[in-house]
């Protein structure tokens, strides 16, 4: 006769304490929290910080209808998405199941990862017998333990970017420029829409701008009782949290170290609890030497951009003035810079217009000597394609070392230099992209160069003229990208990124010219031994 299965004491107790922390769990996320853990990151153990539980607060509080809007602000790497992306929905079946998420990120791929982190805790076995069959809410309520089974996954939607369960409710992964069409939602979840490394386009902000101002708003069942948690580290001054400043989303900012005059203070009561300046957010992990190296690696900008949610504006952002005001204007070149130096001649070329809206023709003259870039010389003006030719032939004639002619390779200037080839020495086709973004992030290259000192001024160009001058050069560079034309500041990245572009190829070049061939010397050996004879 076969004696029934025997359950150990010890199994029973961790049953029974399961089956206790289930039922607490159902009404304290963080509870919740660390019950899931295991399921999505089994052997990476949790690291409990305040920040965690300040998150969890403002959640609860969005569940409970007393916010309906949230705004996170936190660095990377503190389980922001995690919690409000993976956790927090599946707390929420487990308490609404007919509740309906549309939940979006910046990209496909990592909108397809956090919704699979949710399925595998909603079809995580535990989860089905404690959660999804009503039992551990039923107890939690004061009702009897035997719940029937309350829902389940459909069967005929169940993929891991989309499914639903047999209560209603579903669950939708989406990312920026993603179809939106037919999917609504009770919340919608948006988790770092705007990608930290494209932040400084302007056509990857205004798509993660247009995602959040004018396609998921319509997305809601009920506007009325609609809830939307945004969450994600800052990125730009005009990101999308920015927007959710001005739409008045209540604001958790949690920065890395703590600025006093910046403190967070919400609805709900809750303050930061640090009161030390420059106290980490988790001195534990993020430690001095970690801060420092983040500041080391980031620069000053995009560290207190992203790390401690302070976005820097762009005017005067990229380039700063003082960095070109460390070196005294030059009055006239150092006889060594003009013999040693290395001469060039910048063309962005705009032939056409002569209305006041249109943009500008620019010539520039440039002298590299060491690591040094000296402004020689500018002429600017709304040109015809016969003027832009005579002004880049007279530049070319009154600085004659100025061999080297980079013209925009683009529009007008492919015509320029289709033309000039013929009749002006070393004209050098530059291809670019177009839009202002690029245009940024062609200054946003070389700005290490102004950063350092390394590029020097006249006192003024020997071409100046009333709307041509050193000043209005210096104007446009520092209000990048606030100004409405940027052809000067073009012309100059033109040219210090083509520089930057060879010295980086002579550096490939010397490595590979000085790398030992060994190959070869191998091959001498071997028919020096196969003949009898040695290689001495």
């Amino acid at each position: 006769m076969n004696e029934p299965a025997r359950i150990s004491g010890t199994t029973r107790n961790l049953v029974a304490f399961e089956e206790e922390m289930a039922i607490q769990a159902v009404d304290s996320l963080p509870i919740f929290y660390r019950w899931a853990w295991d399921i999505i990151e089994p052997g990476t153990p949790l690291e409990w910080g305040w920040h965690h539980d300040a998150i969890c607060e403002h959640l609860e509080a969005v569940s409970r209808g007393e916010i309906r809007r949230l705004s996170i602000e936190l660095p990377t790497g503190f389980t922001k998405s995690i919690s409000c992306a993976v956790m927090w929905p599946a707390w929420q079946w487990a308490r609404e199941p007919h509740w309906r998420l549309l939940c979006s990120t910046h990209s496909h791929t990592l909108s397809k990862r956090d919704s699979g982190k949710r399925r595998d805790i909603i079809v995580d076995s535990d989860y089905r017998r404690l959660f999804a069959s009503g039992w551990a809410l039923s107890v939690s309520r004061g009702h009897s333990g035997d719940a029937p089974q309350r829902w389940a996954l459909s069967d005929d939607q169940s993929e891991k970017v989309f499914f639903k369960n047999t209560r209603g409710g579903h669950m939708v992964a989406l990312s920026v420029g993603s179809s939106v069409t037919g999917h609504r939602g009770d919340t919608v979840i948006t988790d770092d829409l705007l990608d930290v490394q494209r932040a400084y386009s302007e056509p990857e902000r205004q798509r993660a701008l247009d995602h959040f101002e004018r396609v998921l708003p319509t997305r809601a069942n009920d506007l009325r009782t609609a809830r939307w948690i945004h969450v994600g580290q800052r990125t730009h001054v005009n990101d999308p949290s920015s927007v959710a400043r001005e739409w008045g989303f209540e604001v958790l900012c949690l920065p890395l170290e703590y600025d006093p005059k910046r403190s967070c203070v919400t609805v709900l009561g809750w303050e930061d609890p640090r009161t030390v300046a420059g106290e980490s957010l988790d001195p534990n992990r993020i430690g001095p030497d970690e801060l420092s190296f983040l500041k080391m690696t980031l620069g000053s900008r995009d560290f207190e951009t992203q790390q401690n949610q302070n976005p820097q504006p762009d005017e005067g952002g990229i380039i700063k003035r003082a960095w070109v005001d460390q070196r005294e204007r030059y009055g006239e070149l150092p006889a060594v810079v003009v013999e040693k130096g290395e001469w060039c001649i910048s063309v962005d070329p705009k032939a056409g217009s002569k209305n006041p809206k249109s943009a500008y023709a620019v010539v520039q003259v440039w002298v590299r000597h060491k690591a040094t870039f000296w402004l020689v010389d500018q002429r600017r003006g709304r040109w015809s394609f016969v003027e832009t030719t005579v002004e880049l032939k007279a530049m070319a004639l009154r600085w004659p070392r100025a061999t080297r002619k980079l013209v925009e390779a683009k529009g007008d200037g492919l015509a320029i230099v289709e033309v000039l080839s013929e009749q002006v020495p070393g004209v050098v086709p530059i291809k670019v992209g177009s839009g202002d973004g690029e245009k940024t992030e062609r200054l946003r290259a070389v700005s290490p160069i102004f950063e350092a000192g390394n590029v020097r001024l006249p006192v003024e160009f020997p071409s100046a003229s009333d709307d041509n001058s050193v000043e209005t050069w210096l104007h446009e560079l520092v209000g990048v990208p606030g100004v409405v034309f940027m052809d000067q500041v073009d012309t100059t990245t033109q040219m210090l990124n083509h520089w930057r572009a060879r010295a980086f190829r002579r550096i490939d070049e010397t490595k590979r010219k000085d790398k030992p061939r060994r190959r070869e010397s191998r091959g001498f050996d071997r028919l020096a031994r196969l003949s009898g004879r040695n290689n001495s």
